[in-house]
């Protein structure tokens, strides 16, 4: 599982304490643990899309940083959502 709205952030469903530290703590502690035994982790992170576009959405991050940046848009000045969410534009 991710986080669409913390990238690089377990989601907290895999955590004791989905709602505080507890899932970032977690998470390096089983990374450390498996790279003790010898075991390689790969962090798959999915940033082609996020789940909220705006500035005045609460959840929204890219648009608070660069306001209409980071969006792939239709013709028509949407943003597009072929993957379900907001779609990032990686070109």
């Amino acid at each position: 599982g991710y986080d669409p709205v913390h990238f690089l952030a377990p989601d907290g469903s895999y955590a004791t304490d989905p709602d505080g530290a507890a899932r970032v703590r977690e998470m390096r502690g089983v990374t450390a643990s498996m790279a003790n035994l010898g075991l390689g982790v790969v962090a798959d992170v999915v940033f082609n899309h996020t789940y909220a576009a705006g500035c005045t959405a609460h959840t929204s991050v890219l648009d608070k940083v660069v306001p209409g940046y980071y969006y792939r848009r239709n013709g028509d000045g949407d943003i597009e959502n072929s993957t379900c969410m907001n779609n990032t534009a990686s070109e």
